[in-house]
Protein backbone atom coordinates (compact mmCIF):
# COMPACT_ATOMS: atom_id res chain seq x y z
CA UNK A 1 0.00 0.00 0.00
CA UNK A 2 1.29 3.43 -0.93
CA UNK A 3 2.40 5.74 1.91
CA UNK A 4 0.52 8.94 1.08
CA UNK A 5 1.14 12.39 2.49
CA UNK A 6 -2.13 12.09 4.42
CA UNK A 7 -0.82 8.96 6.12
CA UNK A 8 2.50 10.68 6.81
CA UNK A 9 0.68 13.64 8.41
CA UNK A 10 -1.47 11.28 10.46
CA UNK A 11 1.62 9.50 11.78
CA UNK A 12 3.35 12.78 12.59
CA UNK A 13 0.31 14.13 14.45
CA UNK A 14 -0.03 10.90 16.43
CA UNK A 15 3.64 10.91 17.42
CA UNK A 16 3.44 14.60 18.30
CA UNK A 17 0.41 13.92 20.51
CA UNK A 18 2.33 11.15 22.27
CA UNK A 19 5.29 13.44 22.98
CA UNK A 20 3.49 16.02 25.14
CA UNK A 21 6.85 17.08 26.53
CA UNK A 22 5.95 20.69 27.08
CA UNK A 23 2.34 20.56 28.31
CA UNK A 24 3.34 20.51 31.99
CA UNK A 25 5.75 23.41 31.51
CA UNK A 26 3.18 25.37 29.53
CA UNK A 27 0.67 24.81 32.35
CA UNK A 28 3.23 26.01 34.91
CA UNK A 29 4.00 29.08 32.78
CA UNK A 30 0.29 29.87 32.54
CA UNK A 31 -0.11 29.44 36.30
CA UNK A 32 2.82 31.80 36.98
CA UNK A 33 1.44 34.32 34.49
CA UNK A 34 -1.90 34.23 36.26
CA UNK A 35 -0.22 34.67 39.67
CA UNK A 36 1.70 37.71 38.45
CA UNK A 37 -1.34 39.19 36.71
CA UNK A 38 -3.52 38.76 39.81
CA UNK A 39 -0.81 40.27 42.05
CA UNK A 40 -0.82 43.38 39.86
CA UNK A 41 -4.59 43.89 40.01
CA UNK A 42 -5.88 46.69 42.23
CA UNK A 43 -6.94 45.37 45.65
CA UNK A 44 -10.69 45.65 45.07
CA UNK A 45 -10.46 44.08 41.61
CA UNK A 46 -8.41 41.25 43.15
CA UNK A 47 -11.20 40.70 45.69
CA UNK A 48 -13.73 40.43 42.87
CA UNK A 49 -11.40 38.05 41.00
CA UNK A 50 -11.04 35.84 44.06
CA UNK A 51 -14.82 35.50 44.39
CA UNK A 52 -15.87 32.75 41.92
CA UNK A 53 -19.39 34.24 41.68
CA UNK A 54 -18.04 37.61 40.53
CA UNK A 55 -14.93 36.58 38.55
CA UNK A 56 -16.79 36.58 35.23
CA UNK A 57 -17.28 40.33 35.48
CA UNK A 58 -13.55 41.02 35.15
CA UNK A 59 -12.17 41.54 31.68
CA UNK A 60 -9.85 38.65 30.82
CA UNK A 61 -7.45 39.73 28.12
CA UNK A 62 -4.74 37.96 26.22
CA UNK A 63 -1.16 38.58 27.26
CA UNK A 64 1.93 38.11 25.20
CA UNK A 65 4.35 35.22 25.45
CA UNK A 66 6.93 33.66 23.19
CA UNK A 67 7.99 30.13 22.40
CA UNK A 68 10.20 28.37 19.87
CA UNK A 69 7.52 28.67 17.16
CA UNK A 70 6.89 32.35 17.76
CA UNK A 71 4.21 34.08 19.77
CA UNK A 72 1.65 32.29 21.90
CA UNK A 73 -1.04 33.86 24.01
CA UNK A 74 -1.99 33.40 27.63
CA UNK A 75 -5.23 34.65 29.14
CA UNK A 76 -4.77 36.90 32.16
CA UNK A 77 -7.15 39.07 34.14
CA UNK A 78 -7.02 42.81 33.85
CA UNK A 79 -5.36 43.18 30.46
CA UNK A 80 -2.18 44.60 32.01
CA UNK A 81 0.01 45.83 29.12
CA UNK A 82 3.08 45.85 31.37
CA UNK A 83 2.71 42.18 32.25
CA UNK A 84 5.05 41.31 29.37
CA UNK A 85 7.85 43.21 31.10
CA UNK A 86 6.98 41.61 34.43
CA UNK A 87 7.22 38.15 32.84
CA UNK A 88 10.61 39.00 31.35
CA UNK A 89 11.90 40.03 34.77
CA UNK A 90 10.35 37.18 36.78
CA UNK A 91 13.00 34.54 37.54
CA UNK A 92 10.49 31.73 38.06
CA UNK A 93 8.77 32.39 34.75
CA UNK A 94 12.07 32.77 32.89
CA UNK A 95 13.39 29.49 34.30
CA UNK A 96 10.23 27.69 33.14
CA UNK A 97 10.43 29.43 29.77
CA UNK A 98 14.06 28.40 29.29
CA UNK A 99 13.23 24.77 30.07
CA UNK A 100 10.27 25.00 27.71
CA UNK A 101 12.45 26.32 24.87
CA UNK A 102 15.02 23.54 25.27
CA UNK A 103 12.42 20.77 25.34
CA UNK A 104 10.43 22.35 22.50
CA UNK A 105 13.60 22.51 20.36
CA UNK A 106 14.39 18.83 21.04
CA UNK A 107 10.82 17.86 20.17
CA UNK A 108 10.81 20.03 17.04
CA UNK A 109 14.10 18.54 15.85
CA UNK A 110 12.83 15.01 16.50
CA UNK A 111 9.65 15.71 14.53
CA UNK A 112 11.71 17.11 11.65
CA UNK A 113 13.74 13.90 11.59
CA UNK A 114 10.49 11.91 11.69
CA UNK A 115 9.13 13.86 8.71
CA UNK A 116 12.34 13.21 6.73
CA UNK A 117 12.20 9.55 7.70
CA UNK A 118 8.61 9.25 6.54
CA UNK A 119 9.53 10.86 3.21
CA UNK A 120 12.31 8.28 2.77
CA UNK A 121 9.82 5.43 2.34
CA UNK A 122 7.09 5.17 -0.24
CA UNK A 123 5.01 2.24 0.98
CA UNK A 124 3.50 1.12 4.25
CA UNK A 125 5.40 -2.14 3.86
CA UNK A 126 8.75 -0.30 3.65
CA UNK A 127 7.81 1.71 6.73
CA UNK A 128 6.94 -1.46 8.65
CA UNK A 129 10.17 -3.15 7.58
CA UNK A 130 12.52 -0.25 8.33
CA UNK A 131 10.75 1.38 11.27
CA UNK A 132 8.54 -1.20 13.00
CA UNK A 133 8.03 1.07 16.03
CA UNK A 134 6.10 3.53 13.84
CA UNK A 135 3.56 0.95 12.63
CA UNK A 136 1.35 1.57 15.66
CA UNK A 137 0.82 5.13 14.40
CA UNK A 138 -0.57 4.05 11.03
CA UNK A 139 -4.25 4.89 10.58
CA UNK A 140 -6.51 1.87 10.83
CA UNK A 141 -8.94 0.86 8.11
CA UNK A 142 -11.74 2.06 10.42
CA UNK A 143 -10.23 5.56 10.48
CA UNK A 144 -9.98 5.59 6.69
CA UNK A 145 -13.56 4.37 6.37
CA UNK A 146 -14.76 7.16 8.63
CA UNK A 147 -14.76 9.47 5.60
CA UNK A 148 -17.20 7.33 3.63
CA UNK A 149 -20.48 8.70 5.05
CA UNK A 150 -19.56 12.20 3.86
CA UNK A 151 -18.95 10.85 0.35
CA UNK A 152 -22.23 8.92 0.43
CA UNK A 153 -24.05 11.97 1.75
CA UNK A 154 -22.60 14.07 -1.07
CA UNK A 155 -23.74 11.59 -3.72
CA UNK A 156 -27.20 11.33 -2.15
CA UNK A 157 -27.55 15.11 -2.26
CA UNK A 158 -26.34 15.26 -5.86
CA UNK A 159 -28.79 12.53 -6.88
CA UNK A 160 -31.60 14.37 -5.09
CA UNK A 161 -30.64 17.48 -7.07
CA UNK A 162 -31.00 15.52 -10.31
CA UNK A 163 -27.58 14.02 -11.00
CA UNK A 164 -27.89 10.96 -13.21
CA UNK A 165 -25.61 8.08 -12.33
CA UNK A 166 -25.48 4.50 -13.56
CA UNK A 167 -27.90 3.58 -10.78
CA UNK A 168 -30.46 6.29 -11.71
CA UNK A 169 -30.31 6.21 -15.50
CA UNK A 170 -33.54 4.87 -17.13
Amino acid sequence: MRLTNDIRRTIRRAVEADLQLTSSLRDQMLARTMELAIERLPRLVRQVWNDPKLRGYINTEIVWGEDIEGVYYLPAPGGDPDLRDVLREDETYQKLHSQFEVIEKVASDALDVLAATLRSVTTVEQLAERYPDLVKYLPTQEQAAANLPATTDLMDKLRAAGLRTEETKP
